[in-house]
């Protein structure tokens, strides 16, 4: 008969179940960071704050949006300038246009 050593005891738990550093970097962080803003903080007792909820239904977020008096549908989506290279030269634009009010 063959004798073969019994494989070694795993000491950690499989790569997939392991929490390893992410290089991104949370939203928050990232708003606070670019417009100092701390979307984390109440701006009326300081205290962290945290998700009650996720409103994900359409007709909820129109109703919602409808009753606090802002826009219920998405702004326009205007088309894509070209590269700034494209742009006119000063010497193409006229500074001060000729308008006719007549």
């Amino acid at each position: 008969a063959l004798v073969v050593p019994k494989p070694p005891e795993p000491t950690e738990a499989p790569l997939e179940n392991n929490l390893q550093p992410s290089s991104r970097i949370p939203w928050a962080r990232l708003l606070k960071r670019v417009f100092q803003v701390d979307v984390e903080s109440c701006s009326l007792c300081g205290d962290k704050m945290k998700i009650t909820a996720a409103i994900e239904d359409p007709q909820v977020i129109k109703k919602i949006l409808g009753h606090l008096g802002l826009p219920t549908k998405p702004p326009k989506i205007w088309p894509a300038r070209g590269p700034p290279g494209s742009a006119p030269d000063f010497d193409e634009v006229q500074q001060f246009p000729e308008f006719d009010f007549a």
